[in-house]
């Protein structure tokens, strides 16, 4: 058999070299993932097909006296020996598409640059070589023979290979074991062969382990582009841990080969990032986050598992007995970075949503959803650190989804009414106003606002109901225009939520003028808190609405943290004061509203007091010299037809 390999073997090495030129048209016609890798792959067969080739034709020519063989053999030498050490040059090359494009290494390492510079140097020995026969020579009959130094040509490819083959075991972490293999594979069998061509000469031991290992790498790379594919499909690319579907994935892998409800889920939120990136910029912040991700694995076991979902937002799927640690790593986790060339040491704190997983089939997605809704409730609701998810609170949650739903076909079908809660001048005992409060007819019972407003308040659908509201408030008062009946200024409730509406001002203009209602008939009322939005946002609706026409109110005077910046800053027209304040129970209580009361009349600001019950309340409030009221002990809440009879008698008595 070694006889027939060894007769035939410059048809072999040829018929390889074909093989390599082929590899090298697929690489052409293929969708690969990387320019850098494919170039490099490419670069690397066409290398090993001119070293086939050209030994193929050294063979066939070795010894051939005539004019033609003493060309073919002194080129085809001279492409052997250099196309040897390109082909490692250019292995070295994918190496560096692969290594660097894991994000591991900020510039070039300098194994991976000599990979270059020692295969180039090689080069111009063997340039030097062909002049002065070193490395090898031809006699009269054009016979091969090694030259006295020989074995340095051996040096530059070996040298390059032990470098490379160090690097790539020592970094072996950031690639694939298959592709690992197939560099090992390049690196390896071509050094070994030329070990054993030193003292065996004739055959193409290099040549063909050089052809073995380049079709390996290229199969083995194939397959590791898909497999890059899949696993960029699903890893963060800053971190390097699982995104939405690597979780997912991560997840009902261990539902499957483990037991799965000894396992508690978690979905975290990094507290104040953004401030963060706004002190230390987003470059930093990233590096922040990065090592941030590196202590949080250190704490993992391999059957567990963490992720990251974009952002701030962290997944974890962690064994129940290990969980409270887990929560004392994210409630005090201690980074440390440099800034400035300053160690500094920050103590990153997250607020999460846990589940402890009670079915052993539970689908990924639905775990990542039960954590999402525990964490939903610890920041929005609870404000705790950590929420687990209970029974109890998915019974609650499943009642907010459903709440959400029938709202949005609720304002789809208009079961939402505005009813009308007069406001009384009590200096003279008439009504002066009113305010149009959103109320719910749903399956003809009424809803009652603490059912559905926290709810829309959640999401968007909050700002829909206010302009579903203020276009039912618009019509009515059309309505009663054309009907002869003179109508109060009405005010509409605007959610916080609409403040981040640039043209909020100007839609609101738009509604009213298109329905032809005069605007001093309506004015917006705008609640104090507004903590999900700087106070320049509130300043600057305020004016625009004024600008338009429009009056402004600011609803649940003395609730929020700044409401005296608020009187100071924010020219609006009319103080409604909160009920907290109206039931006061001390002096110092009675002192403080009087104080705000005065304030605001020293503003020009009008005031009314709203939650009123008490006839002690009404005439407290007037030696205080506020005489606008809206209370129960005048009216509740009206339907559109009781509202109008009111309007047709304005005039009240306690």
């Amino acid at each position: 058999m070694l006889d027939i390999i060894f007769n035939y073997q410059n048809e072999i090495m040829f018929g390889c070299g074909i093989v390599n030129l082929i590899l090298a048209f697929f690489v052409v016609i293929m969708k690969l993932h990387s320019i850098r890798k494919k170039l490099a792959m490419l670069k690397m067969q066409l290398s090993v097909a001119v070293l086939t080739i050209s030994v193929s034709l050294t063979i066939h020519y070795d010894g051939d006296p005539s004019q033609a063989a003493f060309w073919i053999v002194r080129i085809t030498n001279f492409f052997t020996f250099t196309a040897l050490l390109t082909s490692i040059m250019f292995t070295c090359e994918y190496s560096v598409a692969v290594f660097m494009e894991s994000n591991k290494f900020a510039k070039l390492p300098k194994r991976l640059l000599l990979g270059f510079i020692i295969p180039s140097v090689g080069i111009t020995m063997i340039v030097i070589s062909q002049f002065t026969g070193i490395y090898y020579s031809f006699d009269a009959h054009n016979v091969y023979q090694r030259g006295p130094l020989f074995f340095v040509a051996f040096l530059f490819p070996f040298t390059t290979v032990i470098l490379l083959l160090s690097f790539s075991i020592q970094y072996r972490k950031i690639i694939t074991k298959n592709l690992l293999a197939a560099l090992v594979l390049f690196y390896l069998l071509p050094m070994m062969a030329g070990i054993t061509q030193l003292f065996v000469y004739g055959h193409p031991l290099i040549e063909f382990t050089c052809w073995m290992a380049s079709v390996t790498l290229f199969w083995f790379a194939l397959s590791d582009q898909n497999d890059e594919l899949i696993r960029a499909a699903n890893t963060d690319l800053r971190t390097g841990l699982v995104n939405t579907y690597g979780y997912i994935y991560e997840v009902e892998k261990i539902a499957q080969f483990k037991n799965i409800t000894e396992y508690t889920a978690f979905y975290f939120d990094i507290v104040r990032m953004s401030s963060l990136n706004n002190k230390y910029g987003k470059r930093l912040g990233d590096e922040i986050i990065e090592r941030y991700a590196e202590i949080l694995l250190e704490f993992f076991d391999k059957d567990e598992v963490l992720g990251r979902l974009g952002g701030n937002y962290f997944v974890s799927l962690v064994k129940t007995s290990r969980a409270e640690e887990f929560l004392k790593l994210i409630g005090d986790c201690p980074v440390d970075f440099e800034y400035y060339n300053k160690k500094e040491v920050l103590h990153i704190r997250a607020i999460a949503g846990a589940y402890e997983v009670k079915k052993k089939n539970i689908p990924g997605g639905q775990v990542l959803s039960n954590t999402a809704t525990a964490l939903s409730y610890a920041k929005n609701v609870v404000h705790k650190p950590y929420v687990y998810l209970d029974d109890e609170l998915a019974k609650k949650f499943e009642h907010t989804r459903i709440v959400e739903e029938q709202t949005r076909k609720g304002l789809e079908l208009g079961e939402f009414v505005p009813f009308y809660q007069p406001k009384v001048d009590t200096g003279t005992n008439t009504m002066c106003g009113a305010e149009a409060l959103a109320r719910w007819r749903f399956k003809d019972k009424l809803v009652p606002p603490i059912e559905f407003i926290p709810v829309m308040e959640r999401n968007t659908s909050i700002c829909d109901l206010d302009f579903y509201i203020l276009e039912r408030v618009c019509l009515d008062i059309k309505d009663w225009l054309e009907r002869g009946i003179e109508p109060v200024t009405v005010s509409v409730n605007f959610s916080r939520k609409n403040l981040g509406n640039p043209i909020l001002a100007e839609a609101i203009s738009k509604v009213v003028e298109k329905h032809g209602v005069p605007k001093k008939y309506i004015q917006i009322e705008v609640t104090e808190t507004i903590d999900e939005f700087p106070m320049s946002y509130l300043i600057g609706v305020v004016e625009a609405l004024q600008r338009y026409g429009l009056t402004v109110a600011i609803d649940d005077f003395g609730t929020g943290s700044s409401s005296i910046k608020l009187l100071k800053d924010v020219n609006f027209d009319v103080l409604k004061i909160d009920k907290s304040f109206v039931d006061y129970n001390s002096d110092k209580d009675r002192v403080l509203l009087s104080d705000i009361i005065l304030m605001a009349k020293n503003r020009e600001i009008s005031v009314i007091a709203e939650g009123v019950e008490e006839a002690a309340q009404v005439e407290s409030l007037k030696d205080m010299e506020c005489y606008a009221i809206q209370g129960y002990i005048f009216d509740k809440p009206l339907e559109k037809k009781e509202f109008e009879e009111r309007l047709m008698n304005k005039s009240y008595s306690i």
